[in-house]
């Protein structure tokens, strides 16, 4: 972890969120034309089971194409019927009744039943998963049928149980890995690549006629993607430009060494927000009027210009934008930058040329956004 000590005068600093874009990059190599993708990503799964939660982020990107929940998010978040068909709620939101899919094979061509869902949630609730501690009791009353019965209401259980559905009785989960998603893992070698090939039996296939891109190309079903694990971005950039990989996820100044003409320069919302976390227990933190101030005190599209290059939104919230049934556009103006208002609460607050308002901010050196960003705010 690296330290940032600054001395502010009272004008300064900020509570702000930003939801930064990431741009996926590929190239135009022969393996997409063939239904093959060889993909950069800068960390390897720490597991393989979807039921541990001390995965890492790419992990759990890498297993959302082999896992699915009952239910699955699409790319709004919004949350779609998956391996159960259809649910409904009763009891004033105490009761989920779910109907799952007929015939939906795992990949090693067992059928998935209600016993596994079962499984599955009791496993995830023991793992300690977000939200599973709402559940009273799980009822299963014949194969295609799952009663959650909930302690209390909960209106955010359902995305809590988009969780990996395992197979019952699977002895070795991080080697054995079995999901029912539309890609099954051919072979992992660690600290190289993984390799995921397309499940034939796949309940929901996918259309395997070519259209035509917005580019002018012919986009194939990938039968193939071998994800390579690279040490870091100057690594995918040079993977990208050599031909190593066809496709990688840059933040925009990497992004930037990238010639549009030869890559396909793709952005979309990460789920990363950026912000800067205050202790109200501490002093002077505990003052709401500092507080404010440091979110008046900061132009948000300066740290989005500098430490990301342009390719980011304000958000207002710990959410992105992306979310669209959940975001909430008017919170992202609740601050404008207003530093004479920034000045006027900090000297309410007690500070001004004779006491000035110091902080340390904590990051992570291994990340250059989070120290770009913390440099800005000093």
């Amino acid at each position: 972890m690296k330290k940032h000590r600054f001395t502010f005068a009272p004008v300064f600093v900020l509570l702000a969120v930003i939801a930064a874009a990431l741009l996926a990059c590929s190239g135009r190599g022969k393996t997409q034309a063939a239904g093959e993708l060889r993909y950069g990503i800068a960390t390897e799964p720490k597991t393989l089971d979807p039921l541990d939660p001390s995965n890492t982020a790419d992990g759990r990107s890498i297993l959302f194409n082999v896992f699915e929940g009952l239910v699955k998010p699409d790319t709004d978040g919004r949350m779609q019927p998956c391996t159960a068909e259809s649910w409904t709620v009763e009891d004033g939101g105490l009761a989920y009744n779910f109907t799952l899919r007929e015939g939906v094979r795992f990949h090693d061509g067992s059928i998935l039943n209600s016993a596994d869902v079962r499984f599955t949630l009791d496993t995830a609730a023991s793992a300690g998963f977000q939200g599973f501690t709402q559940i009273a009791e799980i009822e299963t009353p014949d194969d295609r049928s799952v009663r959650v019965i909930l302690n209390e209401p909960d209106p955010e259980f359902l995305p809590y149980i988009a969780v990996g559905i395992v197979k019952a009785g699977n002895p070795d989960r991080k080697k054995n890995v079995i999901g029912t998603g539309p890609y099954f893992i051919e072979s992992y070698t660690s600290q190289r690549s993984l390799v995921l090939r397309r499940f034939e039996s796949y309940w929901n296939p996918v259309d395997t006629t070519a259209k035509e891109t917005p580019q002018g190309t012919r986009a194939v079903p990938l039968e193939k993607v071998t994800i390579v694990f690279m040490a870091d971005s100057n690594a995918m950039v040079l993977g990208l430009k050599g031909g190593g990989i066809d496709g990688a996820t840059l933040t925009g100044a990497w992004m930037k060494q990238l010639d549009p003409e030869k890559f396909y320069i793709v952005p979309g919302f990460s789920a990363s927000v950026q912000l800067l976390a205050l202790n109200n227990a501490h002093k002077p933190l505990d003052d709401l009027r500092v507080r404010t101030a440091i979110n008046y005190g900061v132009d948000i599209h300066e740290i989005i210009a500098a430490a990301f290059q342009g390719e980011g939104t304000p958000s207002g919230s710990p959410l992105i934008p992306g979310l669209a049934d959940y975001y909430e556009q008017s919170l992202a103006l609740t601050y404008p930058v207003d530093r004479e208002r920034a000045r006027d609460l900090l000297a309410e607050a007690g500070y001004g040329e004779n006491q000035k308002l110091s902080l340390e901010i904590t990051v992570p050196s291994n990340y250059t956004m989070h120290v770009d960003t913390a440099q800005v705010i000093a």
